[in-house]
């Protein structure tokens, strides 16, 4: 079986001659009507394996333009002391029992 070459510009690239072992099948219905472009990354003879890419025909993304100017910084709503912690000056432990850090 002889399948035509694209290349990743479009143009007509050249034809490949696969085997019809394994390329000679007969279609299936559900699978006849997705069209997938892919680019071959390499072909292993000795493996009888060929590797594909989807993602290497994609467009690539926009790049994120720069802010023009940096977020202002958060602002606490509260000016006084942070509430938390154990109440006490002792250096005791956070979590669990706090006899245990005695």
């Amino acid at each position: 079986m002889k399948l035509d070459v694209t290349t990743v510009s479009g143009a007509k690239g050249g034809s490949v001659e696969v085997p019809d072992e394994l390329f000679g099948i007969v279609p299936n219905l559900a699978v006849l009507h997705q069209v997938v472009t892919a680019q071959v990354l390499e072909v292993d003879v000795e493996r009888k394996r060929i590797s594909l890419s989807l993602k290497a025909l994609m467009a690539r993304p926009e790049e994120p333009k720069p802010a023009e100017e940096p977020p202002p910084e958060p602002q606490r709503r509260k000016k006084g002391p942070l509430k938390g912690g154990t109440g006490s000056s002792a250096p005791t432990g956070l979590f669990g029992n706090p006899s245990d850090y005695r």
